[in-house]
């Protein structure tokens, strides 16, 4: 018919927002970071990140106690149990809080609560269900592993980590995570800005008289109150006539003030709909019509190098296009402080457990079919803002889950790249701009594994890793290779005897250089810190933490081996 527009191709939802995304999405980014501002932590809500969050301290700072029980050396519980019980001397309790003035000496042990700093000496902890305190002696019926119930510094972040990355949505996760290590002020962008309009004759505002013909206005206040739950700031245009060039106008107003453009109504075929032919005038209409009951006559298109969605101006309609299509365009942006409801099945890289009796949440972080265990333990927050979603444990699942099963992943964000460091560095900072380059986007996480934990099938999936390059083998030799920096490994030693020694995790072919109990520790930050505070007669570390750590320079340091560090690609450039 004359003057009616006819909807004859409709396109899948999934595609015109990946569409949109990949015209308007760096723009808009970019947009956002040009207009800063630091903010205490608690303003910073539904902000992105202006730069990186690194951590400035270890966490947990000193090793912590994990329960109520008694700090001991291990080797003196070694065979203690019910039938065996072991006597020590009871030489005082410290509180949580506070930094212990007693040390646990052979044949004695000291009470600490849970989160209490361990007194030097201590090398394990037996919970209190396990001791009897009378006369002065401690009565034990269970023996401490090595290292058993304590919390080792650095395990959920260690001093110079990437807590956060630039383009990251404050939420409060987020905030929780930059909290815990000190953090009171961020740079983060504003809020993004939307603009909300609604087209129509009939429409007027609820508190108006309802003349005949006309029906209440409900799409506003739905797009106005969902946008300010999902963390943006509403710009209101109102009611717009339809007039083509009343709403021209209203749309040009919107571009120059906001990031993304919403207005409803005007849509369809009808000789009044004229919203499409006003977008066409000052920007392009990508889509009109979408394979979506109900929502059919949606618009997507560009004003300004602005997203713009026309959305039908029947309220249903209205709310499941906005639901299905503007949500998961400001989710695919990272920029919806609601988490999504989605669930996926994944693969566990790694076996993890559940506790018995009890249901258990893992937070995770997903990388393509993988979801890794993060923040295991109730004490790491700071590593939890890593976590794109929870895994479940029922109760009653008594079996472990093992490397390569598949769970049931509820998903509360868009993951972001992923990069694996098989050895850390003193400074992540100094490395940023590279690392940001040559992944193509400034929005990542690090996280910190050992090569024991990986196998050749794991590592065809792993995108991105910073490693050294003499111990990876030759499944890495079809990636591009991105030199980092060359380091040396050096030996630390204190008191002219290593009874007590630490190696990174994965590096155990070192354990010559070394004597002594060993703690196998999955940071260099933590043994650096363990080494400073005494409990560490000796240790190994790379020389970029002594040029930058003055305290570890005044320590007899021995050289014991050359590190190259590089960043895998997924792709090796052609020569």
């Amino acid at each position: 018919m004359k003057g009616r527009k006819v909807f004859k191709t409709l396109v899948d939802p999934g595609l015109a927002v990946e569409s949109l995304l990949s015209i308007t999405g760096e723009t808009l980014f970019r947009r956002l970071m040009e207009d800063t501002a630091i903010v205490r932590i608690e303003d910073s809500l539904g902000r992105l990140l202006a730069s990186n969050v690194y951590s400035p301290i270890d966490l947990p700072y000193y090793p912590r106690s994990l329960v109520d029980g008694c700090a001991v050396r291990s080797i003196d519980t070694k065979h203690a149990d019910e039938s065996h019980p072991v006597s020590l001397i009871y030489s005082g309790l410290v509180h949580v809080g506070e930094k212990p003035s007693i040390s646990v000496k052979p044949g004695s042990c000291v009470e600490v609560d849970t989160g209490a700093w361990i007194p030097l000496g201590a090398d394990a902890v037996v919970p209190i269900e396990y001791v009897e305190i009378e006369n002065g002696r401690a009565i034990l019926t269970r023996s401490g592993g090595v290292w058993m119930n304590i919390a080792l510094p650095s395990t959920d972040i260690g001093k110079g980590d990437l807590v956060a990355s630039k383009g990251t949505l404050v939420t409060p996760q987020v905030a929780s995570s930059i909290a815990s290590v000190g953090i009171g002020e961020v740079r983060v962008t504003r809020r993004i800005r939307v603009s909300v309009g609604s087209t129509g004759d009939e429409l007027v505002e609820p508190g108006s008289k309802l003349e005949e013909g006309k029906i209440f206005n409900s799409n506003r206040s739905y797009l106005i109150t969902r946008l300010k739950e999902l963390g943006a700031d509403v710009l209101d245009h109102g009611i717009i006539r339809d007039d083509l060039e009343q709403i021209t106008e209203a749309l040009s107003k919107a571009s120059d003030k906001s990031d993304i453009i919403v207005f409803t109504g005007g849509t369809s075929a009808g000789p009044e709909d004229v919203l499409y032919k006003a977008v066409e005038k000052i920007g392009k209409i990508l889509f009109h019509g979408l394979k979506i009951k109900p929502g059919k006559p949606t618009i997507i298109g560009v004003i300004n190098d602005k997203p713009f969605f026309g959305l039908p101006g029947n309220p249903r309609s209205a709310v499941n296009v906005f639901e299905k299509i503007v949500e998961k365009f400001l989710r695919e942006l990272g920029l919806t402080l609601e988490p999504s409801c989605s669930s996926k099945e994944l693969t566990l890289p790694v076996t993890i457990y559940g506790t018995r009796g009890r249901t258990t949440y893992i937070p995770v972080a997903i990388d393509g079919e993988y979801a890794w265990p993060v923040a295991r333990d109730s004490y790491m927050i700071a590593s939890y803002a890593w976590s794109d979603g929870l895994i479940e444990i029922p109760s009653n699942a008594y079996a472990p889950l093992t490397k390569g099963t598949k769970v049931r992943v509820a998903i509360k964000r868009k993951p972001v790249t992923t990069i694996y460091a098989l050895t850390d560095v003193a400074e992540w900072d100094e490395y940023s701009s590279l690392i940001e380059d040559n992944i193509g986007t400034f929005q990542y996480r690090i996280l910190s594994l050992s090569k024991d934990q990986l196998d050749t099938d794991l590592i065809g999936h792993m995108n991105y890793i910073i490693a050294p390059r003499d111990v990876m083998g030759e499944e890495f030799s079809s990636r591009k290779i991105v030199y980092l920096g060359s380091r040396s490994l050096v030996k630390l030693e204190k008191t002219g005897k290593c009874n007590y020694s630490g190696i990174r995790a994965g590096y155990g072919f070192l354990e010559k250089h070394v004597g002594g109990t060993l703690l196998y520790h999955p940071r260099f930050q933590g043994l650096s810190s363990l080494f400073k505070k005494g409990y560490l007669d000796c240790t190994i570390l790379p020389s970029d933490f002594i040029d930058q750590d003055q305290e570890l320079q005044k320590y007899a340091i021995e050289k014991v081996g050359n590190e190259e560090l590089v960043l895998f690609l997924p792709e090796k450039n052609s020569p």
